[in-house]
């Protein structure tokens, strides 16, 4: 109940488990762990669950009917903008972030900066936490960037590129938490004065590929 923008496969995938308990003492703690994690998602302002019993199943298990009443928070959950100065070089961002828009639990984020000097970037990224129902969180970033460094070396630094991650466990849990990674980004070094650039900036003028696949255990 109250699920209006969030499907109902995102409630019923954290009380999956219920229908192993053998007892209603289980199927009781299992609710309770189905309820905690709907609060982990941050969509919703409040979860609640009622368990009541229906009898026994053919096979002598206990039968229960589970109703989860939720109340859901706004897609909107950040926006804010700022000035700030780096390198000598004044700049403009704005962030956004909007939870739950496709109704999966999912959560966009999106940077946006502008420089007086030419520079920019752009940011996005998309995360799916309690991915099947697990603590599996899946997330992509894309992104473009140019740093302009006509001030101090006379050359801009152009890079675009994305991520994607997997995360795996929790650092408390005792297993540990498994992060993997895959990055693509091409860099490009571009507008610098052929005849007072330096010999290590000439060096990397044009296009460069970075690929990297990387593993992180914490524990």
């Amino acid at each position: 109940r109250g699920n209006e923008k969030t499907h109902a496969s995102v409630i019923r995938q954290e009380f999956r488990h219920a229908r192993e308990a053998r007892t209603l003492g289980e199927i009781s703690q299992l609710c309770a762990s189905g309820c905690a994690q709907l609060h982990s998602l941050r969509i919703f302002d409040s979860a609640d669950v009622l368990c009541d019993s229906a009898g026994v199943g053919p096979d002598g298990a206990p039968l229960a009917d589970i109703v989860v009443t939720v109340s859901e928070k706004k897609r909107l959950s950040h926006a804010s903008t700022g000035v700030h100065t780096s390198s000598g070089e004044g700049s403009m961002d704005a962030s956004v972030t909007v939870r739950n828009l496709l109704g999966h639990a999912e959560e966009y984020n999106m940077v946006m900066e502008a420089g007086h000097q030419r520079s920019n970037a752009f940011k996005l990224q998309i995360s799916k936490p309690r991915w099947l129902g697990r603590d599996i969180v899946l997330a992509a970033d894309f992104g473009k960037q140019t740093v302009s460094r006509q001030k101090h070396s006379s050359f801009d630094e152009k890079s675009r590129g994305g991520k994607l991650s997997c995360t795996m466990g929790n650092a408390e849990d005792p297993a540990g938490c498994h992060d993997f990674s895959y990055e693509l980004s091409l860099r490009e070094v571009c507008k610098l004065p052929m005849r007072t650039a330096s010999w290590s900036i000439l060096e990397q003028r044009g296009l460069s590929v970075k690929s990297a696949i990387s593993h992180t255990y914490t524990r």
